[in-house]
């Protein structure tokens, strides 16, 4: 897909935004205030044009979600609808899904969080007690997603390396396998793999680029 030149792009803040985070940041990846500030010069509440971004379905962490971020750093978790589309049109308010449209959703995303993959009614590593729930989000014109309540507020704390490599270092050479396939296109299947993966999408930029490389190479870690 080619996107228009967000320097050039006439269509509003929040799309032009948008438009900088898709094609200068990408998902998953960090980007800094003072970035987004250079590349949209003299806009004001340029901060807030991107936390409106999230009613559009992007999910954009801060470090109150990802205690792997510096306080003036946020990450690009999920783009969300092409809001720089001129077929674009804003959802109609208090939109919400037929439950044909809930039930399909769901089983299209293997009743998983699209951003942290938690399955509906599994317990978050960070907090035992509270398991996930899943809600459908999005609108009638532009299509709708599945995400767990915690991400889409904000999202749950990482894990640490040391516990992603705890649960990676017990899995069998065909599970590994099976393993660098998911990390390599970004989803999964529903397997007994499944906590090992919810640890790797928990993990920090530096810690996964880390892991990754051990991943690629069939390596092991070993003891710190």
């Amino acid at each position: 897909m080619v996107l228009p030149d967000w320097r050039t792009f006439s269509g509003g803040t929040m799309k032009k935004a948008a438009l900088w985070l898709a094609a200068m940041v990408g998902e998953g990846e960090i980007f800094t205030k003072d970035e987004l500030r250079d590349a949209l010069p003299g806009v004001s509440q340029i901060d807030r044009r991107v936390r409106d971004l999230r009613d559009h379905g992007w999910i954009i962490h801060t470090r109150s979600e990802d205690l792997d971020l510096e306080l003036n750093e946020q990450r690009l978790v999920h783009i969300g609808a092409h809001v720089w589309s001129p077929e674009y049109r804003l959802p109609t308010k208090n939109s919400a899904p037929t439950s044909k449209q809930r039930r399909e959703v769901l089983e299209s995303s293997n009743h998983r969080c699209v951003a942290c993959g938690a399955t509906a009614g599994e317990p978050y590593f960070d907090d035992i007690l509270s398991t996930a729930k899943l809600t459908v989000t999005g609108s009638q014109d532009h299509g709708w997603i599945a995400v767990c309540q915690q991400c889409k507020r904000g999202g749950s704390l990482p894990t640490s390396l040391a516990e992603f490599q705890l649960e990676y270092s017990a899995l069998t050479e065909s599970e590994r396998d099976l393993f660098a396939k998911w990390t390599r296109i970004g989803s999964r299947e529903s397997t007994p793999l499944d906590r090992v993966w919810d640890k790797y999408r928990h993990l920090g930029q530096d810690a996964r680029s880390e892991a990754q490389y051990v991943i690629d190479t069939a390596g092991y870690f070993y003891e710190r």
